[in-house]
């Protein structure tokens, strides 16, 4: 519950007074992370820097992915990542409510001003936002580790748990509307947005890239046409009150993935409300590694820095040296 606690200071840091204005997204991680450090605080837990992590890598140790084109290494990596285990606060029934130990973030923030009010306005790229989004949703479902124990690795299909927790954060300029392609050219609704972006929880049965016209899919990545989404969420919106919004105000959303289930031809993998995870074959990892080296191939780059190695960490320096 830390994640929801701290999204709440969201608006003070974007409305408040004395705060710097938020232009970029890597101001928004910051931000964010700024919300969880003084959540730590107000627990009063040990070393609390330790445990937020920024562009944190999905795989480790320098390890890639593989570009399915030209075969070029690809260092994907989650915008936050933070590890509650320090707290010792997990058991079965906040479990119950979506706590997780080890949680992954992936953020998005959409603005777009008129250069001489300042006032937001319609973004003329919402196909490419759209896209983006469900990218970042991809890299969450298919890139994060199994997070499995030994001891659960050990229990049969069906009783293995995960401990990973996943989080989509969102926020806009003004309205969603204003970003997003909420519906398709013949006026259908797109029922996966409906569901990160209205309040409680939503449900997304069946999507696929194959639904999608060429604008959005070439920025969610290509050729993933051959991977289906199953999806329960539970979304917390910020606004302000209806008869009180002014002329610039955030939405701020943060999505937190409650199930999901990917599935690529005869194949499925996935994880359900309690944390278990649900396979087509006993050798769940197996499947895993499949469906992650497919998506992590294909799923769209953030940026050129993505193909480029992290250095290597420094040794630490022993007393007697």
């Amino acid at each position: 519950m830390i994640v929801e606690q701290a999204f709440h200071h969201l608006p003070e840091i974007l409305a408040g007074n004395h705060f710097p204005r938020q232009d970029y997204e890597g101001g928004i991680v910051a931000a964010f992370s700024l919300a969880l450090l003084q959540e730590f605080n107000s627990r009063n837990a040990l070393n609390p820097l330790s445990l937020i992590q920024c562009e944190r890598p999905y795989k480790s140790k320098a390890a890639y992915w593989q570009n399915y084109h030209d075969k070029k290494k690809r260092y994907l990596r989650a915008d936050l990542h933070l590890n509650l285990a320090p707290l010792n606060l997990q058991n079965s029934a906040l479990s119950a409510y979506g706590f997780r130990l080890s949680n992954w973030i992936e953020a998005k923030f959409y603005r777009a001003f008129h250069k001489q009010t300042g006032l937001p306005k319609q973004n003329t790229n919402a196909p490419t936002h759209t896209g983006h989004l469900m990218a970042d949703l991809y890299r969450l479902l298919a890139l994060v580790p199994r997070s499995v124990s030994k001891t659960n690795e050990e229990k049969p299909l069906g009783k293995r748990r995960s401990f990973a927790g996943r989080y989509l954060l969102h926020v806009y300029s003004g309205d969603v509307s204003q970003h997003l392609s909420l519906k398709y050219r013949n006026g259908q609704a797109r029922t996966w947005l409906d569901a990160l972006t209205n309040e409680g929880q939503g449900s997304v049965r069946g999507f696929s890239t194959k639904l999608e016209p060429s604008t959005v899919v070439s920025a969610i990545g290509p050729n993933l046409r051959g991977l289906e989404l199953d999806l329960e969420c539970t979304n917390t919106i910020l606004v302000p009150s209806f008869g009180n919004r002014q002329k610039l105000y955030y939405t701020c959303i943060l999505s937190r993935i409650d199930a999901f289930r990917l599935t690529m031809g005869d194949d499925y993998w996935g994880i359900k409300c309690d944390g278990t995870i649900e396979s087509s074959l006993n050798n769940d990892f197996k499947v895993f590694e499949r469906i992650s080296e497919f998506v992590g191939g294909r799923v769209g780059l953030k940026d050129d820095s993505e193909q480029n190695s992290p250095l290597p960490l420094a040794q630490p320096i022993l007393e007697n040296e």
